[in-house]
């Protein structure tokens, strides 16, 4: 077989996504697997949109976050004698904080199967109310997680698109 891109070298290897046939100089490994430039740049687009998804989700959290401090600062302040224990400061930030984190509970907790069958609406309603209340209370966990994925997502991304330029130099 020869290579896709230089029909004068015999391809080495073939592209484990759409199967062409590539020389050394063609061939892009990631986690031992071997790309062509049109699939790895594939890859590095659906890193794009991953990335705009967890920046939303991050901004959305940040944004909520913020209100909560605003309201419990407000709510501070406007307490008789600033005594904190009569306040809803707390209230209100675990408030706003729940709220934010609903985006990042369901975007970490998409794919998980449910091994329960509702079999009336009463029963299904309880079942969408507690996936809701879990994944409230699972959202700032996983808002470290979003923090922690976008950052090592953005970094694995911007050392692709370096990749994928000097391969786009070297084929002229």
């Amino acid at each position: 077989m020869m290579c896709f891109n230089h029909p004068n070298r015999d391809a080495v290897v073939s592209c484990n996504q759409c199967g062409k046939g590539l020389c050394r100089d063609c061939t892009i490994e990631l986690n031992g697997q071997n790309y062509c430039l049109n699939c790895f740049e594939g890859f590095v687009k659906y890193q794009k949109k991953l990335l705009f998804s967890l920046n939303w989700r991050i901004i959305f959290f940040i944004v909520f976050f913020i209100m909560g401090i605003i309201g419990a600062i407000i709510e501070f302040t406007q307490t008789e004698n600033y005594v904190f224990e009569n306040s809803n400061a707390i209230p209100n930030i675990i408030f706003f904080l729940i709220i934010g984190s609903i985006p990042i509970g369901f975007y970490y907790m998409r794919g998980t199967p449910d091994p329960y069958v509702p079999i009336s609406y009463k029963s299904a309603g309880i079942l969408m109310l507690g996936n809701l209340i879990l994944k409230s209370i699972l959202g700032p966990i996983f808002m470290i997680k979003a923090i922690y994925d976008y950052f090592k997502i953005k970094k694995a991304k911007t050392q692709n698109e370096l990749l994928i330029k000097k391969l786009k130099e070297f084929s002229r």
